[in-house]
């Protein structure tokens, strides 16, 4: 029995352990690649204008060039990506990269958004119980019994909230009412 519990935790801690250090490895990988394809590619096209003497659009590339991988910077990533993407950089005038390099830069930083904002998804919250309206009770009854009759119509009346009787919020059962059940 003491062996069974002790294999347990030892796979329970390193399976814990592996997934905490592929997550490292995995935001350590992007910042690489960050460092290595996407630097020099803003230093040799977006940090003529948007750098920290003349920050055009109130946007400063070059601190992002240098060192960008902080998480921090998420929205101006987002922002970079959106105006490579849609063709509004490198304005008119200015050399334009080559599709490939275009998308492989564009391609590099959407990983490393959707890695960086995987990792950085907070907790929502409290969910609320749902419970169906009288409407909603009804309408299942009928679709899964196929009886045509309202046996929510006996139940007392839903509140509503905002205007919506459906909100799981406003749902609630009473104490009284629960002690009817």
């Amino acid at each position: 029995m003491f062996l069974l519990i002790g294999t347990f935790v030892t796979l329970t801690v390193s399976a814990a352990y592996s997934a905490e250090h592929e997550t490292s490895a995995q935001t350590t990988s992007h910042v690489e690649t960050l460092q290595t394809v996407v630097a020099p590619f803003l230093t040799e096209h977006c940090v003529v204008c948007h750098n920290t003497r003349f920050r055009t659009s109130n946007l400063d590339l070059q601190a992002l060039a240098e060192d960008g991988s902080d998480g921090e910077q998420l929205e101006v990533w987002a922002r970079v990506v959106g105006k490579l993407r849609g063709g509004q950089m490198p304005p008119p005038g200015r050399p334009r990269p080559s599709d490939h390099n275009l998308n492989t830069v564009t391609t590099t930083i959407e990983n490393y958004l959707t890695d960086v904002g995987f990792h950085r998804r907070t907790d929502p919250g409290r969910v609320t119980a749902r419970r169906l309206n009288r409407v909603e009770y009804n309408n299942t009854v009928r679709s899964l019994l196929g009886i045509h009759s309202s046996p929510a119509d006996e139940f007392p009346l839903d509140d509503a909230g905002y205007g919506f009787d459906n909100i799981a919020d406003v749902l609630s059962v009473s104490p009284l009412l629960m002690e009817k059940y």
